[in-house]
């Protein structure tokens, strides 16, 4: 696979050794993933995506110079469609809370394995929000909202969303589901617009506060 097929990946740490690893880890023929460019400043990140263009932005929680949710919300202010993947040592419900608030399209811990991280880049690029094993527990016990009347959605619909809060893609879900990808899509259109949303970030936000998705 040449560089050019690969998916392309910012990756922004103040970790020299974490970006080290990271760029060895994905440096080799064999991976879909290439760490094209690495830094701790989100205004060099800026600069170079505005010249050369990436996939999909890996973002550490705990920056020296721009926490790391406001460098979230700089980047989806200036590239609205571009994924970010954020990345955190130590995490907390708040915290992961105001990542989805502020549009990340997924949230792993530094102690994810390959597997996972390639999963959350590849779910990023698809347009489907993926949270680690170590996260997932932490969305679960987020306290659900009791202000609002959920929809009501068949139970097929709850399986799909329940999926795709788990950061499965269309395919993944139509293999587990045992129906084809053109019927998951279906059945996702139809659930945006009984709730009145547009995106797969509305869609989590959904299942976080009506309990919808299963650890």
């Amino acid at each position: 696979m040449n560089n050019t097929s690969k998916i392309k990946v910012a990756l922004v740490d103040d970790h020299t050794l974490f970006c080290r690893a990271m760029k060895a880890l994905f440096d080799n023929t064999e991976s879909e993933i290439t760490i094209c460019f690495h830094t701790d400043d989100i205004d060099e990140l800026l600069q170079h995506i505005s010249q050369e263009p990436v996939d999909v932005v890996l973002l550490d929680i705990i920056m020296p110079k721009t926490p790391g949710l406001d460098a979230l919300r700089i980047i989806k202010r200036r590239h609205p469609n571009l994924p970010v993947v954020m990345l955190s040592s130590s995490s907390s419900q708040e915290i992961i809370q105001e990542a989805i608030q502020y549009d990340a399209d997924g949230f792993l811990s530094k102690q994810a394995d390959v597997d996972e991280i390639v999963a959350a880049v590849i779910s990023a690029t698809e347009g489907v929000h993926y949270y680690g094993k170590d996260i997932a527990h932490l969305i679960y016990d987020i306290k659900v909202s009791k202000a609002d009347v959920p929809v009501q959605l068949s139970k097929r619909e709850q399986e799909v969303v329940e999926l795709c809060s788990q950061g499965l893609t269309c395919h993944e879900i139509a293999e587990r589901l045992f129906i084809s990808p053109r019927t998951i899509e279906t059945h996702k259109n139809a659930i945006f617009r009984k709730l009145g949303i547009h995106n797969s970030v509305e869609l989590v936000r959904y299942a976080i506060n009506h309990g919808i998705i299963i650890i």
